[in-house]
């Protein structure tokens, strides 16, 4: 895994949090106790202990989660995720499967079209994330192989970590796709 990948992701997280939690402390206790001094100071030790342990969680989940990766990219430690997988199935068959694999997720699918190939979804919010985008295109390999693009990304654009919640989405769909086109279970609606 690239290093200084990983030691951006680590340092983004921090400022990402310790930035508006010091600020928001730092408010708190100026109002709360009327001492601008000791309420900057306030903000900013409370800004560097936060985010110090943000970081050092979300940032070390998120980096497990990358080498753990078996179908996106296990360099990338990001919160955007891809993978493209093929299947041994026509795209119309892999089109149903998308459909199937993304209704047994806790997600909503927004958007289904069949012409494009496109279906996006959104998972619900949790302790973990505000929330991810999935997307899956289904494209053409030759009349009886697809291939399938499968995306994550978070739904608030100033999300820092997700702990891994975006990989393991795209792993997830990636897994549960091949074993179903393995399987045979393809049927096109």
């Amino acid at each position: 895994m690239n290093q200084a990948a990983v030691a951006r992701l680590y340092l983004r997280i921090f400022l990402f949090t310790a930035i508006p939690f010091g600020v928001l402390i730092g408010l708190y206790d100026s109002i709360t106790f009327a001492r601008t001094t000791s309420a900057i100071l306030g903000g900013i030790i409370a800004g560097v202990i936060f985010g110090a342990l943000i970081a050092a969680f979300g940032g070390t989940r998120q980096v497990r989660a990358a080498r753990a990766a078996v179908h996106t990219d296990a360099s990338d430690p990001g919160l955007s995720q891809r993978a493209r997988i093929h299947l041994p199935r026509s795209p119309q068959q892999s089109y149903a499967l998308a459909q199937q694999v993304l209704r047994s997720l806790p997600a909503r699918i927004t958007t289904e079209d069949a012409a494009t190939g496109r279906i996006t979804a959104q998972t619900p919010m949790s302790w973990q994330t505000f929330g991810e985008t999935l997307t899956i295109t289904v494209e053409s390999d030759t009349p009886d192989t697809s291939s399938v693009l499968i995306e994550s990304h978070p739904r608030l654009r100033f999300t820092a970590v997700d702990y891994g919640t975006g990989r393991h989405y795209v792993e997830r769909i990636a897994a549960t796709l091949i074993d179903l086109a393995a399987r045979g279970r393809a049927r096109p609606r």
